[in-house]
């Protein structure tokens, strides 16, 4: 009878590290797009959902890229703010965004980053 605390401890700690690790990985996707964000003058990110990010270093520059699914007016918003800084000059060539699909009433909004020719 001794046993059962504890295995219901070892079960809770394992739930608990699991729920930690994913909350820890959506900050670390959310906080690589919020510095991409900052670095390149892209506009402000709509409420999205993070498919994956990564921020690499190599060759001596930074890479960033990031996927996330946004709802089609919050993905067509931020694109049409893409397009204007494009148009303006504001955005450089080490700049890639990439509308993916839609499907629905979501979209897929792909961007990579470079500093290649910054």
């Amino acid at each position: 009878m001794k046993k059962h605390p504890f295995i219901i401890g070892v079960i809770l700690g394992c739930v608990i590290s699991f729920l930690f690790v994913t909350l820890t990985k959506q900050y670390y996707k959310r906080q690589i797009i919020e510095d991409a964000v900052i670095n390149y003058g892209l506009p402000p990110m709509p409420e999205i959902e993070v498919t994956y990010a990564y921020h690499k270093k190599l060759f001596g520059a930074d890479w960033y890229g990031f996927k996330a699914r946004a709802t089609e007016s919050n993905a067509a918003e931020w694109r049409s703010q893409v397009d204007k800084l494009y148009a303006e000059g504001r955005l450089l060539d080490n700049v890639e965004v990439e509308w993916i699909s839609s499907a629905g009433d979501s979209s897929d909004i792909e961007v990579k980053l470079s500093d290649m020719n910054k």
